[in-house]
């Protein structure tokens, strides 16, 4: 099944086009209802696995020539304009705290696979999931992050640089 097809399935997504962005294959998604980003990267991995677009998108329109094609350039350009709920990158740890941490973040939101920079909350997260991963942090990495801190860095990326500095 292909990308659109899958995202289409996803009860949110209005309309959905493949395209390429500097190399990286990537899908804009037309959401029907409020849906993140992260939301739809999530649901495209679990049915697609390692198939799934490492990058999303979400559009109020996908932009059309005067043909009726989708403007693959135009969502292309688009991305660099987007705010960060709009958009949804995956990317891998970089150490092996950003790894501990990618394992907390999905332990502690229930989700499958996480970027280094996801955020907490686009990911489902809430204040006991922040309660959580401050205390998986301390337990698992001997770090105290503080509660306020881990909802302002909120990505793994972020966290990560808090728990580095904590460490020896």
């Amino acid at each position: 099944m292909t990308a659109e097809k899958v995202a289409l399935a996803h009860p949110y997504v209005k309309s959905a086009a493949l395209f390429t962005h500097a190399g990286e294959l990537a899908i804009a998604v037309v959401p029907e209802l409020y849906s993140s980003a992260v939301e739809i990267r999530d649901h495209l991995w679990r049915e697609m696995a390692g198939d799934a677009p490492t990058l999303v998108i979400l559009v109020a329109e996908l932009p059309v020539g005067d043909d009726g094609a989708v403007r693959h350039d135009l969502l292309s350009r688009r991305v660099g304009t987007l705010e960060p709920g709009e958009l949804s990158r995956y990317a891998e740890p970089a150490g092996d705290v950003e790894r501990t941490l990618q394992r907390i973040f999905a332990e502690a939101v229930g989700v499958e696979r996480v970027g280094v920079l996801d955020d907490l909350i686009d990911l489902g997260g809430d204040s006991l999931a922040v309660v959580r991963v401050s205390a998986l942090i301390s337990e698992r990495l001997g770090a105290e992050i503080p509660l306020e801190a881990v909802f302002e860095a909120s990505t793994v990326r972020g966290i990560a640089r808090l728990v580095e500095r904590e460490q020896p």
